[in-house]
């Protein structure tokens, strides 16, 4: 117990919370080597539905991190025309979540990420 006088010791927090977003975006990218077609996909569910999905199949990207970066500015897009604003959006691609973060540089996907963070400043 502190006696009356002493200051008190707070913990310095080791992570800052994430800001809540109304919404969160999943986006997903399907991309194999010997293909040459890739599949985007994307889903915003809001409680217990789904309020806008897209899926396509495009032209084969550079590599799996550019097929995940295409279609995270597919989904950004439609957001935005739709919109839909105070999203995050989610990948199960680390390495663009580092780019993104910029945690790591990859010049050849340089371009994707700046289209993602003007499209970020829209939405």
């Amino acid at each position: 117990m502190e006696e009356a006088g002493e200051p008190l010791q707070h913990p310095t927090p080791r992570a800052q919370p994430v800001r809540e977003h109304r919404y969160t975006c999943q986006v997903d990218g399907s991309w194999a080597g010997n293909e040459a077609w890739m599949g985007v996909g994307f889903i915003l569910p809001e409680a217990n539905e789904t309020i806008l999905q897209g899926q396509r199949c495009a032209r084969r990207a550079q590599s799996p991190l550019h097929a995940e970066a295409e279609g995270i500015i597919w989904a950004m897009q439609e957001a935005r025309e739709r919109g839909f604003d105070d999203i995050m959006f989610v990948s199960d691609c680390q390495q663009l979540i580092n780019l993104a973060c910029k945690e790591e540089e990859w010049p050849s996907i340089a371009a994707e990420l700046e289209c993602c963070f003007i499209l970020c400043t829209a939405l």
